[in-house]
């Protein structure tokens, strides 16, 4: 049975995005690493390595 008491740890801020040149104009080539998807996916990993039990993510562009 989970212990009701136990810390949990959040990642209070996370940008999730599906990358595509056209609705990230503002991305340049100086941010080659970030030009790239960015899905809950690619940051289950990291985030189970690091111990984060979840997340809050943002909004990564405007829409229309």
């Amino acid at each position: 049975m989970p212990n009701p008491n136990a810390a949990v740890t959040i990642d209070a801020h996370q940008h999730l995005w599906k990358y595509n040149d056209r609705d990230f104009v503002w991305m340049s080539g100086a941010m080659g690493k970030l030009r790239r998807d960015f899905l809950p996916e690619h940051a289950q990993e990291v985030m189970r390595e690091a111990g984060i039990d979840g997340a809050v993510t943002v909004q990564a562009r405007a829409d229309g």
